[in-house]
């Protein structure tokens, strides 16, 4: 299954116009081992992703990685591959062959043809991470990146330009933070089933993650437990409550809740859910762009702590 990153949710079909590296440098940092990349072909797919090709001094199995080399871009840090087989893209015999998820190297309101922007794109050996949905670089390696590696510069063309702005211009009406809390509510009529299945809820949180469960609607109806949330941000209004939480103690791994009634859960406190999956929901983020999330309604939620307390 192909990963979609949604950070902010845009997907970004882009071309490059020019690319290099420096082959000749690395550097250690711990027991991970940084290599520089030449690129030597670049090209795009059908969803809107750059796919670049080439070459590297670093072993057999090291992982390749990007972020944006623009510390301002909201996800630098961020790495910005994407994976066709939910799995790191890793070197073969000196070459590579990754695919790029432009909306995390440059984000813009109103993308322009000959906008460019530039990339690290870089081999680290001796990581040993397991592959996420968003992977976040650590900072002992952004600093070594940065001092050692040429970023690549990317531009975008007219069909780049079509293609996201119309994206764009489809995504969901909503308020600043949150979906307008009626429209996602109405989605609990497209589930097959709203009764949480205990047995059912307990397997898929030992079993699955969170990856999984932001890449499609195939779990739709399903139940599951999260054990505990934090609660990132909260409405309520007389139709009831719409919760953005975070598991994993990773803000990035955001679920919506919708809960038919009134709930003594606020912000940075911890929740239990016991919930069924809804289609995914895309809201507007207070930065301007969108992001899109799973969803879960719920007929029952316990606030467990917060905080300011030991939980």
């Amino acid at each position: 299954m192909r990963k979609v990153i949604y950070s902010i949710t845009v997907l970004l079909l882009a071309t490059v116009l020019g690319a290099c590296g420096n082959t000749k440098k690395e550097s250690t940092v711990k027991q991970e081992k940084i290599y520089a990349t030449k690129v030597t072909k670049i090209s795009n797919n059908e969803y809107g992703d750059w796919v670049v090709e080439g070459t590297t001094s670093a072993p057999n199995n090291a992982k390749i990685m990007v972020t944006s080399s623009d510390t301002e871009e909201i996800n630098f840090g961020e790495d910005a591959t994407d994976s066709a087989s939910d799995g790191w893209t890793t070197v073969h015999q000196g070459k590579f062959k990754v695919i790029i998820s432009g909306i995390n190297v440059h984000y813009e309101e109103t993308y322009s043809v000959g906008t460019t922007a530039k990339a690290y794109i870089f081999a680290i050996d001796n990581y040993n991470k397991k592959w996420d949905y968003i992977n976040k670089i650590p900072k002992r390696v952004l600093t070594t990146m940065q001092n050692k590696i040429t970023p690549t510069k990317l531009t975008y063309n007219q069909e780049i330009v079509d293609y996201l702005n119309d994206i764009k211009s489809s995504s969901s009406e909503s308020d600043d933070t949150l979906v307008d809390e009626s429209s996602a509510t109405s989605e609990s009529s497209d589930n097959t089933a709203t009764t949480y299945d205990a047995t059912e809820g307990e397997n898929n949180a030992q079993t699955h993650t969170y990856g999984e469960f932001v890449k499609s609607d195939d779990w739709l109806g399903k139940s599951y437990h999260i054990s505990k949330a934090k609660v990132l941000q909260a409405d309520e209004d007389e139709d009831g409550t719409t919760l953005l939480v975070y598991t994993d103690d990773d803000p990035s791994h955001l679920f919506m809740v919708l809960y038919e009634d009134k709930t003594d859960a606020v912000e940075d406190d911890y929740v239990d859910i016991e919930g069924v999956f809804l289609k995914r929901q895309t809201y507007d983020t207070q930065i301007g762009g969108s992001n899109t999330v799973p969803a879960l309604v719920t007929q029952k939620m316990t606030v467990t702590g917060s905080d300011t307390e030991e939980y």
